[in-house]
């Protein structure tokens, strides 16, 4: 009776793990369930199709750093980042070879890999169609139940064209466990360890993966036969995937000298901070993805008779459950990630749409009642994915992590037309800007740098994974001709560890100085460019009001229609912030090397060869000195009246003048508006100048020992309100 009320309904049930190839048609379902299945599909086509468009320009800084491993590998410099420097900054071998076939065969590889991620996008669909008919099913709708479920998720569909190896592990993990369910069905075959090789080629992950699914479906196995003959093969597979991933294995620990990638040791820095970001992340998963992390609930049903029976019946569902779960937990215990769209997660969202599909095909199992129950309750499903995928800041975190490597490629070709090449900088963002300006570039955040990334030390807390690590005093030592701060427009404001303590480093304060340079925008036909619209006030503007991120290069227009709010973003110029080394004091870094902490001593020996340059110097011209030191006077009036903007403007004229003059008393003006403003770094310069110019000044030289050494917050706390 069952059998035939699934055909009145229009919906069939797989048996037990077959992949039927000959089972008679279903009788057409109802018209109404036609219909809303054909509505549930065209409306998941739709939103796949619009998302898609909308995200295929997209770009992701890191994935520069891979072009650039790739790009050294074809000049003939090996796998490095750095030529020279043998540091394992990838995580993704496969893409990174991928990425150097593009650049040999003279395709663009951000192209190149695009078109990698939508064949691994079609594909990880195709095999869901297969890996779907190894559980209870749905039949009568266009699409496959877990095809229709994946297909409305903006994350599929901005991995599906995005420049990185995401889409590719996907489909390479699909494709390695319906190898693992065929053959488990056969009792013979060990493809599906070759598979996972190539996984783990891909990404890491692929390792512990491998080690789950094997126990896993042996012990599947072993429960059903009754027997420990399926043992053997399981090692044997064990045995093929070793061989398979182990010469690599050995290879790339003799060659960069650890046993994990460098990665690893730069953004799994342990303790409860990390959990809690895991924690925190999955959170905001679950929030986005609701019907599928209840499928993580499924384990209740073993509860019923009728849970325990369709397990029995369909043991690919305790598998594929198993394996979620297990990389789910992974993703928890390594704190996360940071990228848009749950980058860890998308490739096992296919397992979790699998799961909820088998649970549609387990209610429609169960009665005719059930069956139509699942008919209406699959487009609502579809709905539900749709509006809480969509539902959440992730379009906008997408769009500014875009944005932030279009900002690092025009960086990046700046810094390429006015530096030397072989001019040394240091950088937060490691992918498009170093890239792009093809300079040896230290990561200040650790991924392609040891040194930092061995560093036992890091932020406590939950923010964002993997950028807890840095190392202001190490950076300082390699003297980087340049040091940006922060993002790929560098900042003015320290923001990560390494920021924060370069900031609060004398030697840094003294030997490097505030720079900022104008990329002007991009205008579209005759106007601003438009580059997008979002929903709310990301940028926390207000109605009707317009704010500016120059970091971005933007400008956003906030609007408010029919009590909707809604955010028209613009291209704008960037605002280039970055540290340059004084080339004027490069002779004094031995005595940096000599004096170490004795700041104190350092700056008096610094005074007296000053002293000697000075007393070598043209004398003043009198008229001159007494033009800037009246302008000077003015600039004091105003600085007692609170008027530092006014002070500012009048000593930018004193300062012009003032190369004739050779007054050190406006330096000390600036210094002192500097210091009351809160703006450090042009006090330290300030006061440099002046202590160069009278270096025998008590004052002076107080003043700069002080201000060299003076916390960095403590120096600042004039600007809070």
């Amino acid at each position: 009776m069952a059998d035939s009320a699934a055909a009145e309904d229009g919906f069939t049930v797989a048996e037990l793990g077959d992949e039927p190839s000959a089972s008679p048609l279903p009788d057409a379902p109802p018209r109404w369930q036609r219909r809303l299945l054909l509505a549930a599909t065209l409306f998941a086509v739709a939103v796949f199709v619009f998302d898609f468009w909308r995200y295929a320009g997209y770009l992701i800084d890191d994935t520069f750093i891979s072009f650039r491993y790739a790009r050294n590998l074809v000049d003939g410099h090996g796998l490095v980042f750095n030529p020279g420097e043998r540091v394992e900054g990838y995580t993704n071998f496969l893409f990174v070879l991928l990425s150097a076939l593009s650049l040999r065969l003279g395709i663009d590889p951000v192209v190149f890999t695009k078109v990698v991620s939508l064949i691994a996008a079609a594909a990880t669909l195709l095999l869901m169609a297969r890996l779907e008919r190894f559980g209870p099913r749905l039949r009568g709708g266009v699409l496959p139940v877990s095809v229709l479920l994946l297909l409305p998720l903006c994350t599929f569909a901005y991995w599906s064209f995005a420049s990185f190896e995401t889409m590719l592990f996907a489909a390479l993990l699909a494709a390695a466990l319906l190898l693992f369910l065929r053959e488990s069905r056969a009792g013979r075959g060990h493809g599906s360890a070759l598979a996972f090789v190539a996984l783990a080629l891909t990404r890491p992950e692929g390792v512990p993966l491998f080690a789950v699914a094997n126990a896993v479906f042996w012990a599947i196995d072993a429960l059903r036969t009754k027997t420990r003959r399926a043992l053997r093969r399981y090692l044997v597979n064990a045995a093929v995937f070793a061989a398979g991933f182990g010469p690599y294995f050995a290879w790339r620990w003799w060659y960069y000298g650890n046993p994990l990638p460098n990665t690893f040791y730069a953004k799994v820095t342990g303790g409860r901070e990390q959990i809690l970001t895991g924690l925190r992340h999955l959170g905001m998963w679950v929030a986005s993805f609701p019907l599928l992390a209840a499928t993580l609930l499924l384990p209740l049903g073993l509860l019923s008779r009728a849970g325990r029976e369709v397990v029995r019946r369909h043991p690919a569902v305790g598998a594929v459950y198993l394996i979620a779960l297990a990389h789910t937990v992974y993703i928890v215990s390594v704190g996360g990630d940071f990228m848009p769209y749950y980058r860890f997660f998308l490739p096992i969202l296919p397992l979790y749409c699998l799961l909820l599909a088998w649970t549609f095909g387990a209610l429609a199992d169960r009665s005719g009642a059930g069956r139509r129950a699942a008919g209406v309750l699959l487009p609502a499903a579809v709905l539900i994915g749709f509006a809480a995928s969509h539902a959440t800041t992730q379009p906008y975190v997408a769009f500014v992590s875009h944005r932030t490597t279009v900002v690092g490629e025009r960086v990046g070709q700046w810094f390429r037309g006015h530096l030397k090449p072989g001019t040394l900088m240091a950088v937060n963002t490691a992918g498009a800007v170093p890239y792009e300006s093809e300079l040896p570039t230290i990561d200040m955040l650790g991924l392609t740098d040891a040194h930092i990334a061995h560093r036992q030390i890091f932020i406590i807390s939950t923010g964002w994974a993997g950028h807890r690590k840095g190392w202001g005093e190490y950076v300082v030592r390699r003297r980087p001709r340049v040091i940006l701060w922060y993002n790929t427009a560098g900042s003015r404001e320290p923001f990560y560890l390494g920021d924060h303590e370069l900031a609060d480093n004398p030697y840094f304060r003294f030997f490097y100085r505030p720079r900022t340079a104008r990329l002007p925008a991009r205008n579209g036909d005759g106007g601003p460019l438009l580059l997008g619209r979002f929903l709310g006030d990301p940028f926390e503007v207000g109605a009707d009001k317009e704010g500016r991120g120059p970091d971005l290069g933007l400008r956003a227009d906030v609007h408010e229609l029919l009590s909707v709010r809604y955010t028209e973003i613009y291209d704008a110029p960037v605002a280039l912030n970055y540290f340059e080394l004084d080339p004027r004091d490069a002779e004094l870094w031995p005595l940096a090397q000599e004096y170490g902490p004795r700041i104190d001593a350092f700056v008096d020996t610094v005074a007296d060869r000053w002293r000697v340059e000075n007393d070598a110097a043209p004398p003043p011209d009198a008229a001159a000195r007494r033009r800037v030191e009246a302008l000077c006077a003015a600039a004091l009036a105003k600085i007692r009246a609170g008027d530092y903007e006014t002070a500012k403007s009048i000593l930018t004229d004193a300062v012009q003048e003032n190369g004739a003059a050779r007054s050190p008393l406006v330096y000390q003006y600036v210094a002192n508006v500097g210091a009351l403003t809160g703006d450090l770094f042009v006090a330290i310069g300030a006061q440099k100048e002046a202590l160069r110019l009278a270096p025998d000044l008590p004052l002076y030289r107080a003043n700069l020992k002080r201000i060299l050494t003076l916390p960095y917050e403590k120096a600042v706390e004039v600007r809070k309100p």
